[in-house]
């Protein structure tokens, strides 16, 4: 079974077509790379997929039932997790940044800061855990930002250009 199902799926900006597109599916353990020039609706195809936006037009489902109203999107987001292009820091340090998905699902301080600190020594960010998020440079940023999306162990994640401004030595830890 597909965990995301979307069919004809339309967006539009502006009153230009930036989206249109007759059907995409994700399922269990598979990986999907999506390319194409600028301006493409790569990044709008990930902000549907990731339930963030709707579409103007089409039918998403998620584990085979569709989404129809705000509780089953809500519900439904919960499962889903997209790190962006341009990724946000909360204020705080990065270890509650990374915390932050953890906290919100209940898990408690101590535990959410174990399981950060765990987080961020895989991806070679032990020594920024009491750093100032907002101070990163675009690269660590984005390695925290993946770092937050995969410590609460998504069941979908999607991610926009998971690779920009961040070195090649240290994407390969990621």
């Amino acid at each position: 079974m597909n965990i995301i199902e979307a069919r004809d799926l339309k967006k539009s900006h502006d009153d230009r077509v930036v989206l249109d597109l007759p059907l995409v599916t994700l399922a269990a353990g598979e990986i999907l790379v999506i390319s194409g020039p600028n301006g493409a609706g790569k990044s709008t195809l990930l902000h549907l997929l990731a339930l963030l936006d709707h579409p103007d037009a089409g039918r998403v489902f998620f584990r085979g039932k569709e989404l129809l109203g705000h509780g089953d999107w809500f519900s439904a987001r919960r499962h889903i997790t997209l790190v962006d292009q341009k990724p946000y820091a909360f204020p705080g340090s990065v270890g509650r940044n990374v915390a932050y998905g953890l906290r919100l699902r209940g898990v408690g301080r101590t535990e959410a800061w174990k399981r950060a600190s765990a987080a961020l020594e895989q991806v070679g960010l032990t020594d920024f855990i009491r750093r100032p998020a907002r101070g990163l440079s675009g690269g660590e940023l984005r390695r925290m930002a993946l770092t937050r999306a995969l410590v609460i162990e998504p069941e979908v994640l999607l991610l926009d250009e998971p690779t920009a401004h961040v070195d090649v030595e240290k994407s390969l830890t990621v």
